[in-house]
């Protein structure tokens, strides 16, 4: 509930981007990716038919934090997420940006002053690996994502599928596109 209403508190703001993935400060930047149905049958492993992630501010409520980000995801109807029990059901985290400091241990695939988007109650992060105005991209090894009125421990996440086991996940790129505030917020 507590994300629900962070979540939507984040539609309503709007500041400014200002640039690179080391030196941004988020305020109402929308990017989102519609994956086709070709696609998806390409890359069955993909468990996501639709992403979006729109970035705000929180007011400096955690140390270094540089902004918010609201992250929502359709689930791709497959085979995986059928079995998962997520097909086709909208799911959701809020999560808080910073940059990451050295002594965080994330992972080889995290260097040090990325930054890095973690959600609510040890639900997994990002990492922003490229920021612009016309594009995000973003990689992680998983996000809990929640659905309405569910608490902490999401029934989906954010990554591909492991190759033979549909149990665990693999770290994941996804490019999105700039988009108008209102896409995020629908």
């Amino acid at each position: 509930m507590r994300s629900t209403i962070f979540i939507s508190a984040l539609f309503i703001g709007a500041l400014t981007l200002a640039g690179s993935a080391g030196a941004q400060e988020f305020g109402g930047e929308c990017y989102a990716r519609d994956y086709s149905a070709e696609h998806l049958a390409k890359f069955p492993a993909q468990g996501v038919a639709s992403v979006r992630v729109d970035f705000g501010q929180m007011g400096g409520a955690v140390e270094g934090e540089i902004g918010v980000a609201g992250l929502r995801a359709v689930m791709a109807d497959t085979a995986l997420t059928r079995q998962e029990g997520s097909a086709g059901e909208t799911f959701s985290a809020f999560l808080i940006c910073r940059k990451k400091p050295a002594e965080w241990d994330m992972g080889d695939w995290v260097s040090d002053g990325s930054v890095i988007c973690s959600a609510e109650c040890d639900g997994g992060f990002f990492m922003v690996e490229r920021i612009s105005a016309d594009e995000l991209v973003i990689r992680t090894e998983g996000v809990a994502l929640e659905g309405e009125g569910e608490g902490c421990g999401g029934r989906a996440m954010l990554a591909d599928f492991a190759p033979g086991d549909p149990t665990r996940h693999v770290l994941t790129r996804f490019r999105l596109t700039r988009a108008p505030a209102e896409v995020c917020a629908q």
